[in-house]
């Protein structure tokens, strides 16, 4: 019932968001149109000038800026307790993810750093290095897909990424990790962002 609730105050918020954005455009739209007509009345330009040029005007204006708003907003990460769909869990994921914890010697599966960058073309660049090496060295691309099941311990839903034809996947843990597996192994903290973690 909480979670109906907070999902119709955002969509709530949302709307009244959009709506003062709306709001705000047409403001502008016209005074920037009624502005550039005053100033050609004063310069006694034509009407076609006068309105004509303070629509163009205007509407550019008003793209550009609508354009922008968008561009920033589309780059919006949203938060890991927010998901609640495998599309939402894509975009969660969009980035860079990196491991480069201290390597367990008891650990056969993860015996290298790992770096990921998941793209929106559902492929990823992985890089793998051993601690020795000087950088990353050159990505291979995998596929991926997005799949989600439940913990069998609490029955809790969670959503994870999942390299095609291969044993190895990431789930979402919290807003700033995820959790790589390699076949049986335990999972090992993946963390948002670019590490450069080799000595020289």
């Amino acid at each position: 019932m909480m979670s109906a609730l907070n999902t119709s105050l955002r969509g709530g918020f949302m709307g009244l968001t959009i709506m003062g954005l709306a709001l705000l455009a047409a403001a502008l739209f016209f005074g920037l149109l009624f502005g550039f007509a005053y100033y050609g009345r004063r310069e006694k330009w034509s009407a076609v000038t006068r309105w004509g040029g303070g629509f163009i005007i205007a509407a550019l204006i008003v793209g550009v800026a609508a354009l922008r708003f968008s561009s920033e907003s589309s780059g919006t990460v949203i938060g890991a307790e927010s998901v609640s769909n495998v599309q939402e869990a894509k975009q969660f994921l969009l980035g860079t993810w990196t491991f480069t914890e201290p390597l367990s010697p008891n650990d056969p599966y993860i015996g290298q750093w790992e770096k990921w960058i998941v793209k929106d073309d559902e492929t990823v660049d992985v890089y793998t290095a051993y601690p020795t090496a000087d950088d990353w060295g050159k990505p291979d691309t995998k596929v991926y897909e997005i799949l989600t099941s439940k913990y069998t311990d609490t029955g809790k839903r969670f959503y994870y990424l999942h390299l095609k034809g291969m044993v190895v996947s990431a789930s979402i843990l919290n807003d700033d990790l995820i959790g790589l597996k390699i076949s049986a192994s335990p999972a090992v903290p993946m963390r948002r962002g670019d590490r450069n973690p080799f000595s020289k």
